[in-house]
């Protein structure tokens, strides 16, 4: 919500006002633009998302509000995984990779798919883990009723639910209906 509340103060036009009139107010209660770029570089992020010409921005107005509020609610994939198989990282990462490729095979025509799917570099994914099979399905039903799109993976020729992916959504869409669910560690 914090988030929300920089974004006028980052998308402020310029003013007709001289500089002098105008004050520093406005950029001291912003976040500094290179503390953004340090923060996600350092966390390894793709460097052009924040430098799309190779330069520096050198105030919070030459960034795009567009951009900047779809940083704020930005289209995720929620995958969930069961804890409880007793399987290695490996397996439970290949079930998450069936899930997610599956369900963006069925929703490959939606529109916020293909924004998601535009810059590769940049896509959101979360990784949760459900307790059991009771869990899995119980987030599987929440989805349903809220109209969110997803795809259960079932692992053949087990017949096991081991993840589910949901379609591409802007994540305020989806996190309502994955309360109580922890990120997956391994």
């Amino acid at each position: 919500m914090a988030a929300l509340a920089l974004l006028p103060t980052l998308c402020t036009l310029p003013s007709a006002k001289p500089a002098s009139e105008l004050g520093r107010a406005i950029y001291r209660r912003s976040i500094p633009t290179h503390r953004l770029i340090d923060f996600r570089v350092r966390r390894g992020m793709s460097r052009r998302r924040f430098y799309p010409s190779g330069g520096h921005f050198s105030t919070p107005t030459q960034r795009n509000c567009a951009t900047q509020a779809s940083e704020i609610n930005p289209i995720v994939q929620y995958i969930v995984v069961r804890r409880d198989l007793g399987w290695g990282t490996g397996p439970l990462m290949a079930q998450a990779c069936h899930a997610s490729t599956a369900a963006i095979w069925m929703s490959k025509d939606s529109e916020s798919t293909l924004e998601y799917l535009e810059d590769l570099d940049n896509m959101h994914k979360v990784i949760l883990s459900a307790k059991n099979e009771k869990a899995l399905a119980k987030v599987a039903r929440n989805l349903e009723q809220g109209g969110v799109g997803f795809k259960l993976w079932i692992e053949q020729p087990e017949n096991i639910m081991t993840a589910l992916a949901t379609f591409p959504r802007h994540r305020d869409e989806i996190k309502p209906h994955t309360k109580g669910l922890q990120l997956f560690r391994d």
